[in-house]
């Protein structure tokens, strides 16, 4: 699968899913991007809320993922995944709950508890502040800042809220 130059996913276009994750406490942001950029990582550096607890957090591909969360990540609790892109232009939004905190995908997929989120779409950001989680892109483009929550819809792509928020462009 390839990702679009860019890093927008169109609806029709194979996509690689990306993971919006959170580095484990005890690494500084400084740190987490010198070593993204020292593997030649393309990511996306986000702030955001989780749980109620402000963090940073960054954008990349699962592959990516792969390679550093034994390094970055082993102790964080979970990570949202971002696959496809439906034709309304929302991703899919699976939340993986590590619990075991195995040290990356690869070594257990079966390690991983997946909750299904339903689909990513845009609110203004003062919505996505009331959700007890939220991630806004520091890199963005345009004149208004977006939110992108995650909420299942009905039959007729209506929302059904859950909580989980991703602020964006």
């Amino acid at each position: 699968m390839s990702q679009h130059q860019d890093g927008i996913q169109g609806f029709s276009k194979p996509t690689q899913d990306l993971v919006l994750w959170a580095a484990d406490s005890h690494h500084t942001a400084q740190e987490v991007r010198g070593y993204l950029t020292s593997l030649a990582i393309k990511f996306t550096p986000c702030l955001g809320c989780y749980k109620g607890v402000t963090e940073m957090s960054y954008v990349t591909t699962w592959a990516d993922f792969d390679r550093i969360a034994g390094q970055l990540c082993a102790g964080q609790e979970s990570v949202l995944i971002l696959g496809s892109k439906d034709s309304l232009n929302r991703h899919k939004a699976t939340l993986l709950f590590n619990w075991p905190k195995c040290g990356t995908i690869n070594s257990g997929l079966n390690q991983w508890d997946p909750v299904d989120l339903g689909r990513m779409y845009s609110v203004p950001v003062a919505e996505a502040h009331k959700r007890e989680a939220w991630t806004i892109p520091l890199q963005q483009s345009g004149h208004e800042v977006l939110a992108f929550v995650c909420d299942h819809v009905d039959k007729f792509g209506e929302p059904i809220p859950n909580g989980w928020a991703f602020a964006g462009d």
